[in-house]
């Protein structure tokens, strides 16, 4: 099974609501969303409040983020995270796909890739910064549109 790992964003809808409308005023989730749709079978949003959310869990908005962070906060938040993807996927079986920055990524994959042999993508990872991801993802969205 794919299963896609999008990292929550700082915008935020100001209201209770579905994990997948709550980061949907970011333009970037918007499109990593979409593509995540396309290419996996479940979706999973990577909260640095909450760790692994499922996309269709309903959150309150709330300001807290990754960036920034000490390796410490970031190793201990991929060690809540790792737990909870091995009760929710199972990882022997799984594909993963992270659209998600290192931030999230540094200490997770690792883990991960210790103690499984899961096949494990990054697609943006070569893209470059912010707008060229967000050009990779619109450009993927439109060849959808044009097929």
């Amino acid at each position: 099974m794919k299963v896609a790992l999008i990292a929550c964003t700082k915008k935020k809808k100001n209201y209770k609501c579905q994990a997948k409308e709550l980061y949907s005023e970011s333009v970037l989730f918007s499109y990593a969303y979409n593509y995540a749709k396309k290419h996996a079978d479940k979706v999973f949003i990577l909260s640095a409040k909450h760790g692994l959310v499922d996309e269709n869990e309903v959150l309150e908005p709330y300001n807290q983020t990754l960036n920034g962070a000490k390796n410490t906060v970031k190793k201990s938040w991929a060690e809540k995270v790792f737990k909870q993807m091995e009760e929710k996927i199972d990882l022997n079986d799984a594909e993963l796909i992270f659209l998600a920055g290192q931030n999230y990524r540094k200490f997770l994959i690792p883990m991960i890739k210790t103690k499984y042999d899961t096949k494990i993508s990054v697609p943006l990872e070569d893209v470059g910064g912010i707008g060229n991801q967000l050009h990779y993802l619109k450009e993927e969205q439109e060849e959808d549109r044009t097929l």
